[in-house]
């Protein structure tokens, strides 16, 4: 319930081998305690984060006959639309028994929306939804708009387990920004909507959804491996919506009375709490500290459960967010109204055979069903963005930042560090002086506030007649109160001259989805306060003063912040408070097996400083990395590539460095030669790479590119590849070694027809006839380019 602290009832050390198995016989023992004893405990639900052991110890419950699987099984309504293949008469939710007592299996909602979005900025697979594709590059472009909902440090050197920054991939305010701005592309949108929304009713269009996702791929012969989410985003998607539905059918049809389900509150996040509350008194704590600690954490929770504080849901790589306490003004009662068997039935019969809805994504998807949605600006290479978090704030974690550090300071730097903090002060009182001496309100413009309000509302679609008399009247009671001006009680608030009756308005979602804003309407619904409040508040593009968009002086709040993360940084340098690669630089494993502490860090003639970067999913690291072995791997592999293609007549043209260098880099939407499922082609460069990179000015250094794929028609001209059955765009997921040589993109043109392009007569042309001339042997080349390098040490194989 709202403002109840979690319990924690037992703690015990793992090790990083610590099995499935091992977690099985722990889960054992402890469910016989709160199961088996005199005193029977009410579990209803086993959470975990996602982890492959977590999932497999669930699963090991039942296969090892400690558990009983228990199978609630609800007809599904007949329709005549929809594939005899596709027909099921039955959906079956699974359940477990221990003791005596059901429990629902149920992964961690929110590290599912972490896991989606991480699978998102993946370059090892692309997402291929009908004609098209999404990708990170989609999102970081639409993050550096100016009325972005994003914040750049969501994409720009992210924390893959940032709460706040998935929840604000998911909102409704992104899903209409990436409608409106996204250019045509409905990937996006479709798989934030479905993907980021596994609640209530939508857990069954999910589960529809992905289903027919995965039949779509193989009719368009698309390996799931490469053009689909990850088999532990599959894994954990399928427990997450078998979860809710049991926790559905537990506490409706298995509890001793009626409880209202709480959904969130089923999960790992209180434990996550714990662990964090545990790191940040002692950072590498042991079992000791922990037994310890417990007592005192438990009052902790406590205080942090009944506290009042507000939420900072718009702070940037904040690591976790936990909101599982802060369940203020939630109607419980509607909360404990559960669907029926024949509801769930009609649910997940509409979801299947709505052929306008997610049910069928080539049907969403396709052009010729739905009309593009419209195109957003063109971008502003010159726009500066600039994020919502004000001076005020980034002054405050400065100051916190530093306060960590004062027992470290010298006293010179301690007695600098108090001026600034002096200095801040003296500007919030400044600022509070000016404040008191302000002229009072205005009455004319805070009337062109209210009608500014009074215009948005009624700017909302389809309000129900009753609630279009309800706003109304509160509408006038607010200008009733707020002017004596009859002329202006009778104004007609409607900008754009569309005379518009509330009447006419309904706020009530679809039921079905035949359009990209029904998902918006529905998101609304749908979304969490976090998803609603984390969003960033940008700026209009379209609207905005371009002066507004020049770089301004630094405000006497950013100096000081700048002189306060000086010192902090300073004095930090070497603490490393933190779990992961803080804890790298505090702890390695010593030669006896024991931890060694790293207390000192060497530099001198000779010595290269390393640095672990992870740049699978930024497109930029964190800092500059020294790394000698990656220009030999690379100067290897160049290597290879110029002794495997050195065979062919058209290794007189740059096939080795596939026409990429310094002067001509390898970008985003550039046009190129390629081997794609045994065809030379021509490809269009669609996105990033696997390490994202803007440009890059070597073959070797990419791992994939995502391509859309020409096949050669006749002469110079090639048609846009369709997958025969689908009749959907072909893309492919290539890699590097397949790519043959970039063809600039003046030299390629559209002919009216529009799936058609010809490459202009010139050395690009010639290039293409030579490697057709020698089609069998190029595509012999490329294979063994592709065929993994086999190295050998004396006798054995490495």
């Amino acid at each position: 319930m709202s403002h109840v602290p979690p319990l924690i009832l037992a703690v015990l050390p793992i090790a990083p081998t610590t099995s499935a198995a091992d977690l099985a016989e722990m889960d054992k023992k402890l469910l016989d305690i709160l199961l088996g004893g005199e005193t029977k405990l009410c579990i209803v639900s086993i959470g975990s984060d996602g982890s492959s052991v977590e999932r497999q110890a669930r699963r090991l419950l039942v296969q090892s006959g400690y558990a009983q699987a228990v199978n609630h099984v609800i007809p599904i309504e007949s329709s005549d639309s929809g594939s005899a293949d596709d027909m099921v008469d039955t959906y079956t939710i699974t359940f477990i028994k221990v003791h005596g007592r059901v429990i629902a299996i149920i992964q961690d909602p929110k590290h599912y929306r972490k896991t989606a979005r991480n699978n998102l900025f993946s370059g090892a697979h692309v997402i291929v939804l009908g004609d098209h594709v999404c990708y990170y590059d989609l999102v970081r472009v639409l993050a550096e708009e100016l009325a972005s909902p994003l914040y750049q440090r969501d994409v720009i050197k992210l924390d893959r387990q940032d709460d706040l920054a998935a929840a604000r991939l998911f909102s409704a305010s992104f899903l209409q920004f990436s409608i409106d701005k996204g250019k045509g592309n409905r990937a996006l949108p479709i798989y934030s909507f479905v993907l980021g929304n596994l609640r209530t009713k939508m857990v069954l269009r999910a589960k529809v959804f992905k289903d027919t996702w995965k039949k779509f791929l193989r009719e368009s012969g698309y390996p799931e491996n490469h053009y689909f989410i990850s088999a532990a985003a599959d894994d954990i998607m399928d427990i997450l919506v078998n979860g809710y539905l049991s926790l559905l059918c537990i506490y409706r049809d298995h509890l001793d009375r009626v409880y209202p389900l709480l959904p969130w509150l089923h999960g790992s996040e209180a434990n996550e709490h714990v662990f964090g509350m545990m790191r940040s008194t002692v950072p590498d704590f042991t079992m000791l500290h922990v037994l310890q600690m417990v007592p005192k954490i438990a009052i902790r929770l406590l205080v942090a459960c009944r506290a009042k504080n507000k939420i900072d849901y718009r702070r940037t790589a904040s690591g976790y967010c936990h909101t599982y306490f802060d369940a203020d003004k939630i109607p419980l009662q509607e909360l404990a109204q559960f669907p029926s068997d024949d509801d769930i039935s009609q649910i997940y019969a509409v979801s299947r055979y709505d052929q306008s809805g997610l049910a069928m994504p080539q049907s969403l998807l396709r052009d010729n069903i739905l009309q593009a949605a419209e195109r957003g600006s063109e971008d502003d290479d010159d726009q500066v963005v600039t994020e919502d978090v004000s001076d005020r704030q980034e002054l405050q974690r400065a100051l916190e930042s530093a306060s960590s550090v004062e027992s470290m300071l010298d006293r010179e730097t301690a007695l600098r560090l108090n001026e600034y903090t002096y200095a801040a002060a003296s500007l919030s009182v400044t600022e509070q002086t000016e404040i008191e001496n302000l002229p009072d309100q205005d009455a004319q413009t805070q009337m062109i506030l209210v009608s500014r309000v009074i215009h948005a509302l009624l700017s909302m679609d389809n309000l129900s007649t009753e609630e279009s008399l309800k706003l109304n009247d509160e509408l006038m009671d607010i200008r009733n109160k707020l002017t004596t001006d009859a002329e202006f009680k009778n104004e007609e608030l409607d900008a754009s001259g569309d005379k518009r009756s509330l009447d006419a308005l309904s706020l009530s979602g679809p039921e079905t989805i035949s359009s990209l804003s029904d998902l918006v309407t529905l998101r609304l619904r749908t979304q969490t306060k976090e998803e609603a409040e984390s969003v960033r508040i940008g700026i209009d593009s379209c609207n905005a003063d371009p002066a507004s968009a020049l770089p301004s002086k630094d405000s006497d709040r950013k100096q000081l912040v700048k002189k306060i993360y000086a010192i902090a940084k300073k004095y930090s340098a070497g603490q490393g408070t933190s779990t992961g690669a803080n804890r790298s630089r505090r702890w390695v494993p010593g030669r006896d097996g024991k931890a060694e502490g790293k207390s000192s860090q060497k530099s001198g003639k000779g010595t290269v400083r390393m640095k672990l970067v992870d740049e699978s999913m930024t497109g930029a690291s964190n800092a500059p990395t020294v790394n000698p072995s990656k220009d030999s791997t690379e100067r290897t592999i160049m290597k290879r590539r110029k002794e495997v293609l050195a065979d062919l007549k058209s290794s007189k043209y740059p096939l080795d460095s596939a026409h990429i260098s310094s002067f001509n880099k390898l970008s985003s939407n550039t046009f190129g030669f390629a081997v794609v499922d045994g065809q030379l082609v021509l490809v269009d460069g669609k996105s990033g790479f696997h390490a994202w990179k803007e440009s890059a000015k070597s073959i070797v250094s990419l791992s994939y590119l995502v391509v859309r794929c020409y096949q050669h028609a006749r002469n110079r001209q090639f048609r846009l590849m369709k997958c025969p059955r689908t009749r959907t765009t072909q893309y492919s997921h290539l890699q590097s070694p397949a790519f043959l040589c970039t063809v600039p993109r003046s030299a390629v043109h559209q002919l009216s027809e529009g799936n058609l392009l010809e490459i202009s007569a010139g050395n690009f042309a010639d290039i293409f006839q030579s490697l057709l001339s020698e089609k069998l042997a190029v595509i012999a080349a490329v294979t063994t380019l592709l065929r993994p390098v086999v190295a050998r040490r004396g006798n054995a194989t490495l």
